[in-house]
């Protein structure tokens, strides 16, 4: 833990395109691995995920819970887990979420918890950016992130990461006090630790349906086979 801890700035100046391979991990090019949209190789996952709700914070008002986009009441529940420096994590945030929050979670059909599992030294920084403001910036954070993963995963991110925060109205000092918050980072890590060995984590971005790993069909429409597998749950 120490070791992680310490070793973020390390991290934050060698970040490059072998991180952002690194943090996928699904084989085929859609960073979901291989095999059918409804088929589940293990057994039953947990529908729910352990410790704080969407709007907790931590005691300098960093978010500490997941984004979470619909009602508690809808019939089915999809957890994606993505990491900051996973390029399939990017172009799904930017591409999929948003169809499936217009024509799933809108219409009552879907809760969708997105967590930011981090793994890496690179990961742990960029998320205590992303939570530093609270429950009410976390979703635009997360959108200017990933929106411009290109420009910040790279060597020069000790200089590009302020400018992208600054895009979102991040004076330096909070850039600094934000990544400064070593007791939110802990906590990160050791959720991403818990979350691991409960999920069987292997790739990101990683789904969860129900409580069952939804993976992808390489060569199709990620949200059609997501919106497929919904209605099958839901028939």
């Amino acid at each position: 833990m120490t070791d992680v801890l310490n070793g973020w700035r390390r991290g934050l100046v060698a970040a490059g395109a072998l991180m952002l391979l690194a943090a996928c991990d699904g084989g085929d090019g859609t960073g979901g691995g291989n095999g059918s949209a409804d088929a589940a190789e293990r057994g039953p996952l947990p529908t729910t995920l352990e410790g704080p709700g969407p709007g907790a914070t931590d005691d300098q008002g960093a978010a500490t819970g997941p984004l979470v986009f619909g009602s508690d009441d809808a019939p089915n529940t999809l957890i994606e887990f993505a990491s900051w420096t996973c390029g399939h994590c990017g172009n799904f945030y930017k591409t999929v979420v948003p169809q499936i929050k217009e024509e799933l979670v809108a219409t009552g059909k879907l809760k969708l918890m997105v967590v930011d599992w981090s793994s890496q030294n690179f990961d742990v920084l960029v998320s205590s950016l992303a939570r530093c403001d609270g429950p009410e910036k976390f979703d635009d954070y997360m959108k200017l992130l990933f929106t411009t993963q290109r420009v910040w995963l790279n060597q020069n991110a000790a200089e590009e990461l302020p400018k992208v925060m600054r895009q979102a109205g991040m004076s330096r000092a909070s850039y600094d006090r934000c990544i400064a918050n070593r007791s939110l980072q802990t906590m990160i890590v050791e959720r991403a630790q818990r979350q691991r060995e409960r999920f069987q984590i292997e790739y990101t971005p990683y789904l969860v349906l129900n409580g069952r790993e939804l993976k992808m069909q390489p060569g199709r429409s990620q949200f059609e086979q997501i919106k497929e597998a919904v209605e099958a749950a839901s028939s």
